[in-house]
């Protein structure tokens, strides 16, 4: 939670292997003091927007997301992206990869 709280952490992705957890950890950053928006699974598209354009748009520091709810989004200056869970296959491990793109 200390990263995510430092200046640098302006525009965060943090994944989660379970939709259930997606919710428990935005929860909890909430009542910590830092705004989370989410992306899980079973949201509709519509939905899935918004979140991140709220990150997009600076509403929010931090995007929550199960690795499944985040494949295939671009979203432009992430400042840092965190495994939340611990992989539970191989194939796991380079969904942050994925999502990050250096800062244009």
């Amino acid at each position: 939670m200390n990263l995510l709280q430092q200046p640098e952490a302006t525009r965060a992705i943090v994944f989660v292997r379970k939709r259930e957890r997606v919710h428990e950890l935005a929860n909890w950053l909430r009542e910590a003091g830092i705004n989370t928006c989410w992306l899980e699974g079973e949201m509709v598209q519509a939905k899935r927007n918004e979140a991140i354009k709220r990150l997009t748009d600076g509403r929010v520091n931090v995007l929550i997301a199960t690795d499944v709810a985040a494949r295939g989004i671009d979203i432009p200056d992430v400042s840092h992206v965190f495994n939340f869970d611990m992989p539970a296959y191989r194939g796991y491990l380079p969904a942050p990869y994925r999502s990050y793109r250096p800062r244009r």
